[in-house]
């Protein structure tokens, strides 16, 4: 078990210094946190070996402007407030496939059963797509997370409008314990409108963030987000995007762990099906049309022999669109009223 103080500066890295900052992850790695605090405190401190000064000494001042002498026991008070239980590395229940991101989160705070978050990689799996999705989208996640749910998979998701809350909705009402990875705070459910549907996710599963209580999500935030989801998950399955779908940033994420990707076709006068056509057209995904598909593609691939292929820079699509690597999310998912045009 991971020492109080270490606790208490990793709570207050988290609520200081952005989610996925790469100087606190070079830092961390390379000092430990004490000693990366004590660099955030130190204005004479050069900048360490590897980090501009300019961006040393911008970091520097971000993690002073946050701190205050209240910062960790205000997390740790709204985190006992609202049933939030705080994991760091080195504790069993942390989820060891986060560490293969770039930057490691600081902090997990859940609501929920951390047990789903640890395990066989193969037993969890991500959906992505739209904010606001057709018909075909809404009943393909359907269908996909029953099937899956049945075969005791776990279903992964975002906590947004469209694909998300679909997804969370199929699990729960297929007897699953969904997994729900929120851009904000535990505090204060991020859509408004999905309140009581992350509510019942985190009774039957399990519902985390990155950030502590009070913090507020940002396009940022969502972008890291998507990284969380995609690295807790051995597949990630894209149901309904657009061309520049946020979703398609999740896969290239997938893609960069070495997880396996898989999209749902759709139909081609549909706006929603360029963006899974682009990555099965890449080479960047294999195509599923059902839970069967999917199921087959996880266990012919046990050691990731696939999701490695996938892996590799994806090549120009025929269509004369650019390369997967370089498609950006247009809207990464802002903050925005229920109904506002999906993604």
């Amino acid at each position: 078990m991971t020492d109080t103080n270490e606790r208490d500066r990793r709570v207050h890295l988290a609520a200081t210094s952005d989610p996925g900052d790469a100087i606190t992850a070079v830092l961390v790695q390379r000092y430990g946190t004490e000693e990366t605090l004590r660099l955030a405190q130190d204005e004479d401190a050069p900048a360490p070996a590897g980090i501009p000064i300019a961006g040393f000494a911008s970091w520097q001042e971000r993690i002073s402007n946050r701190t205050s002498t209240t910062t960790v026991a205000d997390a740790l008070r709204a985190s006992e407030n609202h049933g939030i239980t705080i994991t760091i590395p080195g504790d069993p229940e942390w989820p060891d496939a986060l560490d293969e991101l770039p930057a490691p989160p600081l902090a997990l705070f859940t609501q929920g059963d951390r047990v789903l978050l640890d395990g066989p990689l193969a037993q969890r799996i991500a959906f992505t797509g739209r904010l606001a999705p057709s018909g075909y989208g809404t009943h393909m996640t359907t269908e996909l997370v029953t099937g899956i749910v049945e075969d005791g998979r776990i279903v992964v998701a975002g906590a947004g409008a469209g694909i998300d809350a679909a997804a969370h909705r199929a699990a729960l009402s297929s007897g699953g314990r969904p997994v729900a990875v929120l851009a904000g705070g535990l505090d204060r459910y991020y859509p408004a409108m999905n309140e009581e549907l992350i509510r019942r996710v985190a009774d039957r599963g399990v519902a985390i963030a990155e950030v502590p209580p009070h913090t507020d999500p940002t396009r940022a935030r969502f972008l890291r987000r998507d990284q969380l989801v995609a690295a807790l998950s051995g597949t990630t399955v894209v149901a309904e995007a657009g061309a520049r779908s946020a979703s398609l940033y999740t896969a290239q994420i997938a893609r960069d762990l070495g997880r396996i990707v898989a999209a749902v076709p759709g139909p081609v006068t549909s706006e929603g099906s360029t963006g899974p056509h682009l990555l099965i057209a890449a080479g960047a995904a294999s195509l599923v049309t059902g839970a069967h598909d999917l199921l087959e593609l996880i266990r012919s691939d046990p050691t990731g022999v696939l999701a490695r292929t996938q892996s590799r820079p994806a090549p120009e699509a025929t269509t004369g669109r650019p390369a997967l690597r370089h498609i950006t999310p247009e809207r990464p998912e802002p903050p925005q009223p229920p109904n506002a045009p999906g993604r």
